[in-house]
C-alpha cells in the first residue's frame, strides 16, 4: 500500500481543513473506508511511472490526489471538481494542484493527460456519456482511466438500504452496461471486477455501529475479503481499468 505515514498525514491535513463540515466527514472518519482507499490507490500506483500527467476527476477534498502526487513526485497530478474544497490549499504541500470547473467542460486542451482517475464520481454526474467523452477528450490516445466504487446494480446492502428509505445512488451498473458505455465513449476495457461486500459508510445508519466498525475495522476488512468470494455477485461496486482507443 502507499506509505502509511504519508496517508495518515494527508488524512489529518484534510480533517483539520474541514473540521467545520462534520456532515461530510464519513469518508475520512471511517477507518474501513480509508483502508479501502489505500488499497485501491496501491493498485493505481503499481501501474503509474514517475512521469507524465494524471487527472483525478471528481477529486472531492483531494485526498487521493495528494497521496498520488506525493508518491510519484515526477508525475504532474491535478485534482478537478465542480467546487473548490477547503482542503485543497493545505494539500498542495504534497505536490498536487487543484482546479474547479463548470460541471460541463473540463478546462484543459485535448490530449493533455496520460492517466485519469475517477473515485465514485461517474454515477453522480448529470450526463455520464458527456462526462466520459470529456475524459476521453483530455486523455491522450492510449491513456488509461482508472475507475473505482462504481455502484453494482445487484449490491445486497444498497438494496436493503433502499428498502429502508436510505437512497445512495441514482444510477447503478452491470458489467455489460459498463462495457457498452465505455465502448460508446471511446474506451476499451482492460480489466473489470466487482469488489467490496460490506458497506463502510455505516455512520449514515447508526453512529454506534460506525463506532464498532472504526474500532474493529481490520477484523471487518478480513471478514469482507472472505465474504466477497462466495458473494461476489452482490458486491458493493465495480472497479475497472480502460484505455482510450
Amino acid at each position: 500500500m502507499p506509505d502509511k505515514t504519508l496517508c495518515d498525514g494527508v488524512r489529518r491535513t484534510t480533517i483539520a481543513a474541514t473540521i467545520d463540515q462534520p456532515e461530510n466527514q464519513f469518508h475520512i472518519n471511517s477507518n474501513l473506508n480509508w483502508l479501502r482507499y489505500e488499497r485501491q490507490l496501491d493498485l493505481v500506483l503499481l501501474t503509474l511511472p514517475d512521469k507524465g500527467r494524471l487527472l483525478d476527476v471528481g477529486c472531492g477534498w483531494g485526498l487521493t490526489t495528494a497521496v498520488i502526487a506525493a508518491s510519484r513526485p515526477g508525475l504532474s497530478v491535478t485534482g478537478l471538481d465542480i467546487s473548490e474544497a477547503k482542503s485543497w490549499g493545505p494539500l498542495q504541500k504534497y505536490g498536487a494542484t487543484f482546479q474547479s470547473y463548470d460541471s460541463r467542460t473540463f478546462p484543459f486542451e485535448d490530449n493533455t493527460f496520460d492517466y485519469c482517475l475517477a473515485f465514485g464520481v461517474i454515477e453522480h454526474t448529470e450526463d455520464e456519456v458527456k462526462f466520459l467523452r470529456e475524459i476521453s477528450r483530455v486523455l491522450k490516445t492510449g491513456g488509461r482511466l482508472f475507475v473505482f466504487n462504481l455502484p453494482n446494480k445487484y449490491a445486497l446492502f444498497e438494496r436493503i438500504a433502499n428498502l429502508a428509505g436510505i437512497k445512495s445512488h441514482d444510477r447503478t451498473y452491470t458489467a455489460s452496461r459498463i462495457r457498452a458505455l465505455m465502448q460508446s465513449t471511446g474506451f476499451t476495457i482492460e480489466s473489470i471486477k466487482r469488489e467490496l461486500f460490506l458497506p463502510a459508510q455505516v455512520a449514515r445508519i447508526s453512529k454506534s455501529t460506525a463506532g464498532v466498525y472504526n474500532r474493529y475495522y481490520l477484523q471487518v476488512d478480513k471478514m469482507d475479503l472472505w465474504l466477497i468470494r462466495p458473494l461476489n455477485y452482490f458486491a458493493q461496486s465495480y472497479a475497472f481499468v480502460a484505455r482510450k482507443s
